[in-house]
């Protein structure tokens, strides 16, 4: 005698689970390429509003802010609040992925560097016054 049986077998379950398993970490993957690519744009967007910021303490103030030799853009004095809003920091804020400034006297010029999870190293933003060593990394 014959019974009719539904659902599925334990074999085809583990089928069809370990191919949306596949298919998932493939789509991840390609999910985590894209935010690292997206979070290189609002970094060079970032930067180019500290431009803009610098531009605008220049023309007012005939110079650009002191700093230390590579030291943080967040630890920049005069451009906040009056030149941009605050002070921005990188999506991620850790080493290599921070917001570097450079000026030096009399403060004509300036280097910006940020770091790219595209490339896994910096990116040259403004090499106009930038050290020596900044010059070897590609521009943004």
């Amino acid at each position: 005698m014959r019974t009719n049986t539904r659902g599925f077998t334990l074999i085809e379950l583990l089928v069809v689970i370990a191919i949306i398993g596949v298919l998932a970490s493939i789509v991840l993957t390609s999910l985590t390429s894209a935010r690292a690519k997206a979070r290189d744009a609002v970094r060079v967007q970032t930067l180019h509003q500290v431009e803009t910021a610098l531009e605008l303490y220049n023309a007012a103030n005939n110079r650009y802010p002191a700093s230390g030799a590579g030291s943080l853009l967040s630890n920049v004095t005069g451009l906040a609040p009056t030149y941009i809003g605050t002070l921005p920091v990188d999506p991620k804020n850790v080493a290599p992925y921070q917001y570097y400034y450079y000026s030096i006297s009399p403060f004509q010029t300036y280097g910006l560097l940020g770091g790219q999870e595209s490339t896994g190293t910096y990116c040259l933003f403004h090499k106009e016054g930038a050290p020596a060593g900044w010059l070897s990394y590609p521009p943004c």
